[in-house]
């Protein structure tokens, strides 16, 4: 106050107000320690952009580093809003593919550092790889089937005589109530088998013969479906990059019924990719929800990826697509561990193999109603009770009884890998892949007879007092 008083008796009052203005700016510096300089605030910043090619890309929308979402309508180049400094990290990624048509789009040269200057190369490709089946044939228990599909790429048919696939896939599942057993058979890439011919090339049109593996076996009834999954390859302009397809299902007659009919639809791929963009597996090869059930069936372990050690007792847990996704999408919020083997398999010199910890990963969307069901599931799918006729899940108990001290290795040998299947019914199956603990599950079998009869719908019946829509609400 003092020092206030003498600027009103001394000096004129514009000065005054001059000088506390300085002070004033001096102070909101911020951290000066009372040097009086004020540092400077402008930082050099660069943009991220690249290029979009394909037949139409209305509706694209892509990100950077989860955030700064922009919509690109037309083929060409493109550029992110939000400008970066160098040190700091870019990741690029399609947040909603194109919509007229629909096809998919994959990005390369999108994730890094800024270094000083612009990224300009980030590359977006947009196409629509497309196969279809047209029919079967020979379907009958022994018979080896005949599979007639046509290829395009954004429209056009393709020859893949001349123009092969990097791998295409035929693949049989059935029975259509809950699928039990599967078969496939290569038609094109390493390990080709069968038979296939062009029926009209210049069209697009091949058939394809399963080798007599591949035939229909003898104890089949009812429908089964047919499925393919492939992709392409352009090493040269896009290198590790797979353009994949949506996998074609059909339904056929096996024995035992007048017409075809499909496996239930629980979930769709409209539904995944509002949070995936773009719903893709084992390395982008696989597209297509309903195509993942015909090998992750209820009849699917582990077996053949799990660990391997010797004088142990593992379980190999079930692949089933049920307790998979669940178990996924709960991720840090289990109670038990859900660790499964990947690719590569446990080795003699690996005993281990690869093993994946979903339990470990995020889950469900942070912030999301993970009681949610509508949000992947398509309306009345969850409902109590489930559809008749459904398998249980199977997980396989594995005890290894070969002695450690009779070689110098960690690996139990295959003659010493006695496994034992553990069945869990449909309806505890789905709700203790995500209420996984041990009361739950013990909760879940008192309420199961001994005939495998499950008692759970009448609680947890839709209108019961503990009907599943109380605790699982209906919006998202």
């Amino acid at each position: 106050m003092k020092i206030f008083g003498n600027y009103r008796k001394s000096k004129p009052i514009a000065l005054l107000i001059a000088s506390l203005l300085a002070a004033l700016v001096t102070g909101c510096g911020g951290g000066g320690g009372g040097s009086g300089t004020v540092p400077a605030t402008s930082t050099t910043t660069y943009t991220v952009s690249g290029s979009v090619s394909g037949i139409s890309v209305s509706g694209l929308k892509l990100t950077n580093n989860a955030a700064n979402e922009i919509t690109v309508n037309a083929a060409g180049a493109f550029a992110f809003t939000t400008h970066l400094a160098t040190g700091k990290t870019y990741n690029v990624q399609v947040s909603q593919n194109p919509t007229a048509p629909v096809q998919t789009c994959t990005v390369s040269n999108n994730a890094g550092t800024i270094a000083g200057a612009n990224i300009t190369d980030v590359n977006v490709v947009c196409s629509v790889l497309t196969l279809t089946i047209q029919g079967i044939s020979n379907t009958a228990p022994g018979q080896t089937p005949i599979v007639t599909f046509h290829v395009s790429s954004n429209g056009v048919p393709v020859n893949i005589l001349t123009t092969p696939f990097a791998s295409l896939i035929a693949t049989i599942a059935g029975p259509t109530t809950d699928y039990a057993t599967y078969l496939q058979a290569k038609i094109q890439g390493s390990g080709v088998v069968g038979t296939l011919i062009a029926v009209d090339a210049p069209a697009g049109v091949f058939n394809y013969t399963f080798p007599v593996t591949g035939a229909i076996p003898l104890t089949a009834t009812g429908s089964y479906a047919i499925g393919l999954e492939g992709y392409v390859l352009d090493a040269a302009a896009y290198p590790g990059i797979r353009f994949s397809i949506v996998s074609p299902i059909l339904p056929f007659v096996v024995t035992g019924v007048s017409s075809a009919a499909p496996r239930r639809v629980v979930v769709d791929d409209a539904k995944c990719n509002a949070c995936h963009a773009t719903i893709t597996a084992h390395n982008g090869v696989n597209r297509g929800v309903q195509y993942c059930a015909f090998c992750h069936n209820p009849n699917k372990s582990n077996d053949t990826q799990v660990a391997r050690f010797e004088n142990a007792i593992i379980v190999a847990q079930s692949m089933d697509m049920k307790v998979l996704i669940h178990k996924i999408h709960r991720g840090t919020a289990l109670t038990q561990p859900y660790i499964v083997g990947g690719t590569p398999a446990p080795t003699l010199t690996n005993p281990s193999g690869t093993p994946i910890d979903f339990g470990s990963m995020t889950g469900f969307p942070a912030g999301s109603n993970v009681g949610a069901c509508i949000t992947c599931h398509l309306p009345g799918t969850y409902d109590i009770p489930l559809a008749q006729g459904l398998l249980a899940s199977t997980a396989t108990k594995f005890t290894c009884i070969e002695d450690p001290l009779l070689d110098t290795d960690l690996y139990c040998n295959t003659g010493s890998f006695n496994g034992t299947t553990i069945q869990t019914q449909p309806i505890t199956a789905a709700c203790t892949s995500c209420h996984d603990a041990s009361y739950t599950a013990a909760h879940a079998a008192t309420m199961t007879t001994t005939t495998l009869v499950e008692s759970c719908p009448t609680c947890h019946a839709v209108g019961a007092t503990n009907g599943i829509e109380v605790y699982h609400t209906l919006t998202p």
